[in-house]
């Protein structure tokens, strides 16, 4: 009984830590580096910060924009044409910055201000780059504010200026944008025109097989919409067939979808399947919408099936899930409702839901039993991540050493090996970051931290940087270049904040490395 005690914690705690993780990254420099970033590098990294805070804390991100603004002034200063083409670029991102931050008339202001100022910058009767990035802000713009007709007249604007200036990733962007915003209005033959262009144009880069598939998933749903149920169904499959090598969290999505229609179909086996195939994921999102629609599905489909008890189970959860979610305060009914949840059911996942409802009526030993359950856990796995992390850094040392130095029956991950190689071959590069890592080794960036973490104990961030470190002390070693130098080829522009990152991360200056 213990882990049913300790399993409601322990999924609590790793909750926590994920956003303490999300909250604590930051872009490469960080808001600590803005204390000593001068000049373009500080401009750049004010434009990092604000797109990362732009949805979680957009009031920040507002904030670093518009220092972002003033600074321009002070870099450009003497140089006309490229402040006007930075602040070009500035007035249609931070139109996006404004939105999330509920100030959608500032929003559009800065949108107006930046077609104006691109009448100036961009080439009479010459198609402008600049001009066709406005226009799919403007598109996006009009979509968050519920008018598709404008949202699908800006995005065509934009589409004919990609195809010119050969932007082939963001001319298949404007056609998947005019597709999602005729399917606003309704219109789903047009939608799913622009959303099979959207296809052809993403080939034409080799886009990712995610980016496909995803593609295919939404071309699926247009189809079931339209009435083609029995192209929506192949490709559907086809959808979960390819997610479940490339692309797990959307795999319960599309399963998701899939046993809805599949209910509505009445082939209620199939459906059935499909909700076991992805309960776990689903029960574990803490996503309430999906959550709430796994139960519905899942109760039409075992009644139909004639699987008595596990429907009245999954009936009367949805029903309390569905009080709680529209804040139903009727506490006679939810708690008849649990004690039903607890008698009947079977399934861990409704026992672990009913525990939390009841949970403020739980005693002082209870908790304190979950408590010790979750610290004993916690440390088990602390040890664990402690020697992954060690190992790891072995392995790099190994890698970078050439492996030649150290015991050569270590054997390196496929994956992280290909990770290692691609990061090594990038050291010198400054820009070089988590996304860039991403797209070189043909992934997504929470699929690479999904990766990564279980290899090596570290996040990617981590990685990279300490792969420039190991990388730096074996140059170091070598006494064959100057500090200086090597800090450029391990991808710092400045040498002594080089210095002070060496130095916090093996205790020792670089000067006394040698």
């Amino acid at each position: 009984m213990l882990y049913r005690l300790v399993l409601p914690l322990l999924f609590l705690m790793i909750g926590l830590s994920s956003l303490s993780a999300q909250s604590s990254y930051e872009p490469e420099g960080g808001v600590a580096a803005l204390d000593t970033a001068r000049g373009n590098a500080r401009l750049v990294l004010l434009i990092r910060l604000a797109h990362k805070f732009n949805r979680t804390n957009p009031n920040q991100a507002v904030e670093y924009v518009e220092e972002a603004f003033d600074y321009q002034k002070v870099v450009y200063f003497d140089d006309l044409e490229n402040y006007q083409k930075q602040r070009l670029a500035l007035l249609g991102f931070s139109a996006e910055t404004y939105f999330y931050a509920n100030q959608k008339d500032k929003a559009l202001e800065n949108l107006n201000k930046a077609f104006a100022l691109a009448d100036s910058v961009c080439v009479p009767d010459k198609a402008c780059h600049q001009k066709g990035l406005l226009y799919a802000f403007l598109g996006n713009h009009h979509l968050r504010m519920d008018n598709g007709e404008a949202a699908v007249k800006a995005h065509k604007a934009a589409f004919p200026i990609f195809i010119e200036v050969e932007d082939f990733h963001n001319t298949a962007t404007a056609c998947n944008n005019i597709s999602i915003s005729f399917k606003y209005q309704g219109k789903l033959d047009s939608a799913l025109h622009f959303i099979n262009e959207s296809k052809k144009w993403h080939k034409k880069f080799d886009a990712p097989i995610q980016t496909m598939t995803r593609l295919k998933y939404r071309t699926a749903s247009l189809h079931t919409e339209i009435g083609n149920s029995e192209l929506s169904n192949q490709l559907f499959k086809e959808v979960i067939g390819t997610a479940v090598e490339n692309d797990l969290e959307l795999l319960s999505e599309v399963q998701l979808e899939f046993a809805g229609i599949k209910n509505d179909e009445e082939e209620y086996d199939e459906a059935w399947q499909l909700l076991q195939d992805c309960r776990t994921k689903v029960l574990e999102s803490g996503n309430m919408e999906r959550t709430l629609s796994w139960y519905r599905s899942a109760a039409k489909a075992t009644k139909e099936l004639n699987i008595s008890d596990s429907s009245m189970a999954f009936s009367e959860r949805y029903i309390v899930m569905e009080d709680s979610l529209s804040k139903v305060d009727n506490e006679a009914k939810i708690n008849k409702l649990e004690e039903s949840v607890r008698v009947k059911s079977k399934d861990l996942e409704i026992d672990s839901l009913a525990h939390q409802l009841s949970g403020q009526r739980k005693n002082l030993l209870f908790l304190l039993s979950l408590l010790l359950g979750a610290l004993g856990i916690a440390f088990y796995y602390f040890r664990k991540s402690k020697q992954v992390r060690e190992q790891s850094t072995l392995e790099i040392r190994y890698f970078l050493s050439g492996k030649s130095e150290i015991n050569s029956a270590i054997e390196i991950d496929p994956f992280l090996e290909n990770v290692l190689e691609t990061i090594e071959a990038n050291l010198s590069d400054p820009a070089f970051n988590v996304e860039a890592l991403a797209s070189k080794v043909f992934t997504s960036r929470s699929n690479l931290f999904k990766k990564t973490k279980p290899l090596t104990g570290k996040s990617p961030v981590v990685l990279i940087r300490e792969m420039r470190m190991e990388k730096a002390k074996l140059l170091l070693e070598t006494e064959q270049f100057s500090v200086r130098e090597i800090a450029e080829k391990v991808g710092f522009e400045d040498s002594s904040y080089f210095g002070r990152v060496y130095k916090k991360y093996f205790g020792v200056s670089p000067s006394k490395s040698k």
